[in-house]
């Protein structure tokens, strides 16, 4: 499989930390490109999965006075994530397990129904878009 695709947040240069889920990761080219590749893997026979991330988004949340993230189009809410955990995630705890940020990755809440309704609108437009053959879920939430 191939890492994930979205834009990062600064320094995210390895997919992992996505800003916008919506738009390639300018490190990796441009959509159209990405579509190139997927396509010259399937003229030789190759099945071409990605990595994607439904848990958080990259570190560098920007809150605002008027409690809004700043830098994350789809997500700009502070109920679009669970709280940070002051002591940070307890492993013995598996609410914190599931709720917490790891390190300092703002941990999205799936029990928001517009979260998870975005995350599924975007897996799906990702797969129709660039006609991945499967996906990898990378830290369930």
């Amino acid at each position: 499989w191939i890492s994930p695709v979205p834009e990062n947040t600064e320094c995210g240069y390895h997919g992992y930390w996505a800003s916008n889920f919506f738009e390639v990761n300018p490190q990796y080219g441009t959509k159209a490109q990405l579509q190139e590749l997927v396509e010259a893997a399937h003229n030789k026979s190759m099945l071409v999965m990605v990595d994607v991330v439904f848990n958080h988004v990259g570190p560098g949340v920007n809150l605002t006075a008027d409690h809004a993230y700043r830098g994350y189009p789809q997500f700009n809410l502070t109920e679009d994530y669970h709280l940070p955990c002051p002591r940070g995630v307890n492993t013995s705890n598996q609410t914190s397990i599931e709720d917490c940020w790891l390190a300092t990755l703002p941990d999205l809440d799936q029990s928001i129904p517009s979260v998870t309704d975005t995350l599924l609108v975007w897996i799906k437009d990702l797969i129709a878009t660039f006609k991945f053959d499967g996906i990898r879920i990378d830290t369930v939430p």
